[in-house]
């Protein structure tokens, strides 16, 4: 058995009617707080993680640290396996239509923290049949929150585009007005994503971002198939095509080794459907860019590449040779790491960067 309560953080009162989720490995249970916050269930000997449901506590004005709460039954009961919740004191609120102003119905809002503090929280808001939202989060001063339409599970604007908002601190009892306007999707990015090996990339998250009538909008995410094929569903304007990357989501480009070194990607709408190729690289891989004459004897560019790795920039006056002479041996401390060839005259130079 695994039991314990729910409470307010602020107050230690119990929250009743909650749903929550239990899951351990491939098993999967539900539970509910009684009416002063407290809940016991029937378990098998296993590692356990628990959870309000999100969805239930938007209605009850509690936000979810993101931390997942973890308890040990494999010795037997586990008692006091106590959840706190903080109450929110800040508000973002608007309205959900399309580009003639006909509302979205039921459409899902979700809001998180965006910071580096350590402790991160998520709500979540549903709009009514006129396409008006809320969302309770956080009003602190420190936290910062976004918080935008989540088009990943709404099938009433699986067929469009939606705006983003940027992110934001708030004061206790601060409103916030975001509207969103989803945009048709009358055309697509398609294409093939390869290294530079050239073996299909499966697996690996991109979405692209254009500014529309004054506003940022983002294509649901598209995630390349066994082939490494990918489409993105966009309306008329110029879209900037990338990859996810950042945290440990096995769709992140760099979680599986690679980056792409010439991203963001330009592709206008129209054409009604473009064809957007990429091959991405290794982790580590150099790039060079920032060409410039300094004097007449130097020349002078920026390397990218992975941080503490050690690279050699390579010179040659023949493409057509092999001989190749070492200019400069380096460890990589920042991007991106200017480079100076002091005797670069007049003639043709040829430059090239190994990783060590």
């Amino acid at each position: 058995m695994i039991s314990g309560s729910v409470y307010d953080a602020a107050n230690s009162n119990g929250i009743g009617g909650l749903l929550l989720q239990l899951q351990s490995g491939a098993l999967f249970e539900v539970a509910f707080t009684d009416t002063n916050g407290n809940y016991s269930t029937a378990v098998t000997p296993d590692f356990w993680k628990i959870k309000p449901s999100k969805e239930r506590l938007s209605r009850r004005a509690y936000v979810l640290p993101e931390a997942t709460f973890q308890v040990d039954t494999t010795g037997g009961n586990v008692t006091n396996a106590n959840i706190a919740l903080p109450k929110g004191n800040a508000l973002f609120y608007g309205r959900i239509t399309d580009n003639s102003n006909n509302p979205f119905a039921n459409v899902e809002v979700d809001a998180s923290t965006d910071n580096n503090l350590g402790q991160t929280f998520a709500a979540k808001g549903y709009t009514d049949q006129n396409g008006y939202y809320t969302v309770v989060v956080l009003g602190d001063l420190t936290n910062y929150w976004n918080c935008n339409v989540n088009d990943a599970k709404n099938t009433a604007i699986a067929n469009y585009v939606l705006n983003t908002a940027n992110s934001t601190t708030n004061a206790p009892n601060q409103v916030n007005l975001q509207n969103f306007i989803a945009l048709p999707a009358t055309a697509t990015i398609s294409g093939h994503v390869q290294s530079s090996t050239n073996n299909p990339v499966t697996g690996v998250s991109l979405s692209a971002n254009a500014l529309i009538g004054g506003n940022n909008y983002q294509t649901l995410d598209g995630t390349t198939d066994g082939s490494g094929n990918y489409s993105l569903a966009v309306a008329t304007g110029q879209w900037f095509v990338q990859f996810q990357t950042g945290g440990n989501d096995s769709g992140n480009l760099d979680v599986q080794g690679y980056e792409d070194l010439t991203a963001p990607h330009v592709v206008n709408i129209p054409p009604t459907n473009a064809v957007l190729n990429i091959t991405v690289y290794p982790l580590g891989t150099p790039v060079i860019s920032s060409l410039q004459r300094i004097s007449q004897t130097q020349f002078g560019f920026n390397i990218d590449g992975a941080t503490n790795v050690n690279y050699t920039v390579l010179v040659s006056t023949n493409l057509a040779s092999t001989n190749w002479m070492n200019l400069l041996s380096f460890q990589l401390t920042t991007n991106p790491f200017p480079i100076v060839d002091t005797h670069a005259t007049n003639s043709a130079r040829f430059y090239r960067v190994q990783k060590n």
